[in-house]
């Protein structure tokens, strides 16, 4: 049996900030494990926060869709947006083993999102970038 949330945040800190609570809710309410919560957490904050950074050329209110399902043997988190075409899975990892003040700025927090999660996925349907990660349930 599958439970699922939907929401749609504005780009938005506000909007962000909505979203992460009403997720936390629905995943307790779930049963989802801390382990598994907090890695949808990290990932939802990084997904959700490049889009209101990145996406957008204008500085209209825009719309952005939460899903996720859980199920017996994994929680999906997808991330729907009308901003630029974007795919986050094909950027190259940041080089760690630069000291910090090295590196360039940016990547960490979608590497950190591929090495959480079981799937990261991205689809371009219409006019909307579709992101998914998977996790399985601990």
């Amino acid at each position: 049996m599958k439970d699922e949330f939907r929401i749609e945040i504005l780009n938005s800190l506000s909007g962000l900030t909505e979203g992460a609570g009403a997720m936390r809710e629905f995943l307790e309410r779930a049963g989802v494990s801390a382990e598994v919560a907090f890695a949808l957490d990290l990932a939802y904050e990084e997904l959700v926060t490049n889009t209101i950074k990145y996406a957008y050329r204008d500085d209209d209110t825009h719309r952005i869709g939460i899903v996720i399902t859980v199920d017996a043997d994994a929680v999906e988190l997808e991330v729907i947006d009308d901003g630029e075409p974007f795919d986050p899975t094909v950027q190259e990892a940041p080089d760690t083993s630069l000291p910090a003040e090295d590196r360039p700025i940016g990547g960490l927090g979608l590497h950190l999102v591929k090495n959480l999660t079981d799937a990261f996925t991205y689809r371009r349907d219409g006019e909307k970038n579709c992101v998914r990660i998977r996790k399985r349930r601990i």
